[in-house]
């Protein structure tokens, strides 16, 4: 028996990247909330579809890698199986 995933949630889901510095990029991790007694699960990135709502600021890869590109805000929206969650990405000058 397959237990569904009733939410997911993306973590961190407060992003603060650095241009220059050490942490100019972050991996993206997201668990699936399911029901109890059931454990949540962490979810394989390759199944998650990511995308960025400012990509010139903030840009992801298909397996949730966040990349600053340039200052300002973005949000990176994870989406799995018609559920979605969000991380709000502020990129700073190194």
């Amino acid at each position: 028996t397959v237990i569904p995933v009733e939410s997911i949630v993306a973590s961190p889901n407060v992003l603060n990247l650095t241009l220059g510095g050490q942490f100019v990029s972050a991996t993206a991790n997201v668990i699936g909330v399911r029901s109890l007694p059931y454990s949540n699960v962490t979810l394989d990135n390759s199944k998650l579809t990511f995308t960025s709502s400012t990509k010139d600021v903030a840009d992801v890869t298909a397996d949730g890698v966040i990349t600053g590109k340039k200052t300002g805000n973005a949000e990176i929206t994870v989406a799995y199986e018609g559920l979605q969650d969000t991380i709000k990405v502020t990129v700073a000058a190194g």
